[in-house]
């Protein structure tokens, strides 16, 4: 046994000694070897202007010239044509939207439309236009999308004070582009099909957004991509022998969607790659989205025949194909370039482009040519249709079940579901059998064939679903949950899966074009080196230091993402221009603004703070008075006058708004056209629709029923507002909730729960109008972004309106709403005031407002919405114009609350009283005189606190309430 002893512990001191013998090793190795990789890829150019995309696509038939059309009909040419060489359309937002042009043809049949357009906008949003021909437009016709090529700008590689790499801006590029018309989608697995008749056909081109230049019309023969076999006889060349062009997939030349962007693979393998710092190093997996494009031009040296290898990762969803349409010089050359299949890969992996038969030789001539690569997803096509249809008709089965029972989930109750909807069981039946086909056809598009992947799984998880409602038909009402209701229905399964069907992730590192005899770089480094890499990586951030070089410090209440884009902007635009060097500091809570203040550690100025804070640190003699300012009056005319009230105390702004919300209808179309139901203007015919709503067992929300006990101003009061009283008297001395006007307000606020049966408490509205349990309601900005971008099952079935409102006797509807989001606030402590008001003067500018919200969705994606203050800065959000409009027409509306001290009680009574009335059974003037009692003694309390009166109540000095027409005469005034 001692002998065992001493065996085992000289093991032990032999493995310890061992691994600290590695890292020994290591920690030396990494003192005198350099893992750092230079970038590969220095082939990418860029092509001269004015650049026109060459592109002939096979089966071309006729070709339609502008100049030629221009001749005989009234269309808006352009009077700069941007090197096209011929007369274009020059379709601004200024001109008709409909152009109408007749093109002859000698054949009728089936043809591929070719446009060559070139966007001339800024706009992140996309192109769109919609076709008719011979007066049929169909659903796959409208809304066909030009996408606008961006680049990166010229810039040399720069990196942020946290050592990692600042992305470069994207910039639209003036370069001509000739496309084949496609669905809006790009899920087609060919170009948009019209039938032509023979002679004169009538087409009309439809603009519904953008600004964009239209040349030339072509029209192709619907055929298929030629084979492989054919590709080659066409092209007679020999293959070439060393050669070897390397492109970096993060350095494209034109990308045709700004939410791809570059990412950081902290592992020598990829390249460029730094212990120290973090480069940009690989197209991630933003590079998802089905039409996603990026394009690459360089030089060729010798005609002939080519290699083309991609080396990828295809990790984001376990054991899943994804796919890619090869274009070189701007087409597919081959069927098998269309929809070609990467497979699952964890690890980075070199995919030379092939079949079984071998690799594929691509040829290029000599000089200038391109290779795109754009995500495709149309193997999933029929697919995605069957389950989109699918959640369509469970959509309308579930309100014909609402208007069958009325919303009635009693478990004791029996149905016969057959005699009152006698298309259940042949739907239910046939939505497992279209179901089962997905799934059978699914399963073979897998990497492992034995092995499940994340859409099977929940296939799978639908069908069980299925199985179990269309087995017992008369438990369907009972069983909502299991079809229609909640984030685990087989509705949201279902969209889930489309979801996942059109998202095609996959890395990529570089994209070499080499000869058969080209050694290409190893895909992997040795794991030696990964691990000094790891060990360099972690030794640099250990002693990394923050520099100090500063002269105006700012708090943001906002993450890193939002952080590092601000101070690349003020860095690259207003230090470059004042000199003024800024340092933005993540202010993770912004109570300790007061506690700063306080230990005279305060920054000079706060920015993405509560809208109601900096009143309080101007109240306190902690905020400075943005009216002494020379250029304020100029300044504040950038937004809605309503928005500053709660900002003011004593003529004194102390704050300026960032960002601002809004308080908007939100309907369902397709539950509202079922119901026979119009959206309402007032609360009069707010309550004439409830009774059908209701009967159907579904209901309205307003934010007094949001779940909280507090009903914060925004909840309670736009009904004071909309009926023609103010909360305050004109000196803020007393509360004017007693009002005849205010208690019309309040008696509303109140009816609607007491009398109408609104529900008391709705958890998240967002859920309860996915479900339809709730279709339309009013709500603000967090509920649109939610179902923009986490709502695919209904995102055609929901639009917005204005909020309802109160007819004041003229016709005129009073829509009042409140909107404060966050707002920024400079220190009176602080020695650069002057500084920071001219920082945050340019940082509330319209072109610097318009430049973030750029900026914000060109790097980090379509999810990233900026509500900006600004009003002409809002405009550019990529959003369809009519919702911006009226969200602007709502924010005409905006009213917020003026603050006083001691406001905080009204606002706590005000939902003292919708409690009591709703809860308890109070009556109305009772709950409302008790409340302003206790409002007044409050406002006493504080009035004396901060010196407005003294102790017998006597006025020491008058407190003056700022009204938004006041506010407007300032900005009147310059």
């Amino acid at each position: 046994m001692a002998a065992n002893k001493q065996l085992l512990k000289r093991i032990i001191w032999i493995t310890c000694g061992s691994i600290l013998s590695a890292f020994a090793l290591l920690f030396i190795l990494s003192k005198f070897i350099s893992v750092d990789v230079d970038s590969m890829g220095g082939d990418t150019v860029h092509p001269p202007y004015p650049f026109i995309t060459d592109a002939e696509h096979l089966g071309f038939r006729q070709h339609f010239s502008l100049d030629e059309l221009g001749q005989t009909q009234s269309l808006p040419l352009a009077d700069d044509d941007k090197g096209y060489g011929s007369r274009v359309i020059d379709w601004n937002s200024d001109v008709q939207d409909i152009i109408e042009i007749e093109i002859e043809v000698e054949e009728a049949g089936d043809y591929f439309f070719g446009v060559d357009y070139l966007s001339d906008g800024t706009s992140v949003k996309p192109n769109e236009i919609s076709v008719e021909v011979n007066g049929i437009i169909t659903d796959a016709s409208s809304n066909i999308r030009l996408l606008t090529e961006w680049m990166l700008t010229d810039n040399e590689v720069q990196f942020d004070i946290y050592k990692n790499q600042v992305y470069d801006q994207n910039e639209p590029v003036s370069v001509w582009n000739r496309v084949l018309l496609r669905d809006q989608l790009f899920l087609l697995d060919k170009p948009l099909v019209f039938s032509l008749n023979e002679g004169v056909n009538v087409v009309k081109f439809i603009k519904e957004q953008g600004e964009f230049l239209l040349g030339d019309l072509r029209i192709y023969d619907a055929n298929d991509h030629q084979s492989y076999q054919d590709y080659q006889t066409l092209n007679t060349g020999e293959s070439v022998l060393d050669q070897l062009i390397i492109l970096e997939a993060e350095q494209y030349t034109f990308k045709n969607n700004v939410s791809i962007i570059p990412e950081t693979d902290k592992t020598p393998s990829v390249s460029p790659f730094s212990s120290r710092l973090n480069y940009l190093n690989i197209m991630g997996y933003t590079f998802s989205e089905i039409g996603n494009k990026l394009t690459y031009y360089f030089n060729v040296e010798q005609d002939g025949y080519y290699y083309v290898t991609l080396k990828y990762k295809n990790a984001m969803f376990d054991n899943r194909d994804v796919y890619r349409n090869i274009y070189v010089n701007g087409v597919i050359p081959f069927d098998e370039f269309h929809s070609y299949t990467f497979g699952y890969t964890s690890d980075w992996t070199n995919e030379t482009l092939s079949s079984d038969d071998g690799a594929y030789e691509v040829y290029f001539e000599t000089g200038l040519n391109s290779i795109s690569i754009e995500v495709d997803a149309s193997k999933f096509d029929n697919h995605y249709q069957t389950v989109q249809r699918i959640i369509d008709e469970i959509s309308e089965y579930g309100i014909k079940l609402k208007k069958l029972t009325g919303g009635e989930t009693d478990e004791n109750r029996e149905w016969n579901i057959g005699a009152f909807i006698p298309e259940t069981q042949s739907l239910f039946n046939g939505w497992y059998d279209d179901l089962s086909v997905v799934y059978d056809a699914i399963s073979t598009m897998s990497t492992v064939s034995r092995k499940s992947t994340e859409i099977q799984k929940q296939l799978e998880l639908g069908l069980s679903k299925l199985a179990t409602l269309k087995n017992d038909i008369n438990e369907i009402p009972h069983r909502l949950n299991l079809l229609s209701v909640g984030s685990n229905s087989l509705s949201q399964i279902l969209a889930l899966i489309n979801q996942q069907m059109i998202s095609q992730p996959m890395a990529l590192d570089k994209i070499y074009i080499h000869s058969a005899d080209a050694k290409l770089p190893k895909e992997q480094v040795f794991f030696m080196k990964e691990w000094i890499a790891g060990f360099q990586t972690y030794q640099a951030a250990s002693s990394f230091e923050v520099s100090d070089d500063y002269d105006i410090e700012v708090w943001v209440n906002r993450s890193r993402y939002y952080i590092s884009m601000m101070q690349q902007m003020t860095d690259s635009t207003f230090t470059k221009e004042t000199g003024i060097k800024v340092k933005y500091a993540v202010m993770p809570n912004e109570q300790k603004l007061i506690l700063a203040n306080a230990a005279n550690t305060q920054p000079d100025m706060a920015l993405g703070v509560s809208a109601w804070l900096p009143y309080e640190l101007g109240l306190r003699g902690a905020a400075a008075n943005m009216r002494e300012f020379d250029d304020f009056n100029q300044v504040i005319a950038q937004f809605m006058p309503g928005s500053f009230l709660n900002m003011i105390h004593d003529e004194k702004v102390f704050g300026l708004p960032e960002t601002q919300d809004f308080t908007v209808q939100f309907y369902r179309e397709d539950v509202l056209d079922a119901l026979e139901l119009e959206v309402p203007n007032t609360y009069q015919e707010l309550i004439s629709i409830l009774p059908t709503l209701q009967r159907y067992g579904m209901n309205y929300y307003l934010p007094l029923s949001q779940d909280s006990a507090l009903k914060g101003f925004n909840s309670t009061a736009p009904f004071i507002y909309q009926n023609g009283s103010e909360l305050y008297s004109e000196d803020g001395f007393d509360v004017l909730i007693d009002t005849p006007a205010a208690l019309n307000g309040i008696n509303t606020m109140v009816d609607l729960y007491t009398l109408y049966s609104l529900p008391l408490q709705v958890p998240n509205f967002y859920n309860s109008f996915r479900e339809s349990l709730i279709p339309i309601g009013v709500s603000s900005f967090n509920t649109y972004v939610q179902l923009t971008f986490a709502a695919p099952e209904i995102s055609n079935k929901w639009q917005i309106a204005l909020a309802p409102g109160v007819d004041d006797g003229t016709g005129y509807i009073r829509r009042d709403q409140t909107g404060a989001a966050q707002a920024s606030v400079i220190f009176e402590k602080s020695e650069k005031k002057e500084e920071a008001w001219e920082l945050l003067s340019w940082w509330m500018s319209t072109e610097t407002q318009s430049w973030f919200i750029h900026n914000l969705l060109v790097t980090y994606g379509d999810g990233f919405l900026w509500n900006s203050a600004n009003v002409e800065a809002f405009k550019t959000l990529p959003i369809p114009e009519e919702h911006i409009d009226i969200i602007l027409e709502q924010w005409e509306h905006l009213h917020e609350v003026p603050k006083v001290p001691g406001g905080y009680k009204l606002e706590r009574e005000l939902s003292n009283i919708w409690n009591r009335v709703v809860f308890d059974g109070v009556d109305v003037r009772s709950a409302v005189d008790d409340a302003r009692l206790l409002i007044e003694r409050e406002l006493v309390r504080k009035y004396q606190e901060f010196g407005y009166i003294d102790g017998d109540g006597n006025m020491i000095k008058p407190y003056t309430i700022i009204t938004k027409e006041e506010v407007a005469s300032w900005i009147e005034e310059g």
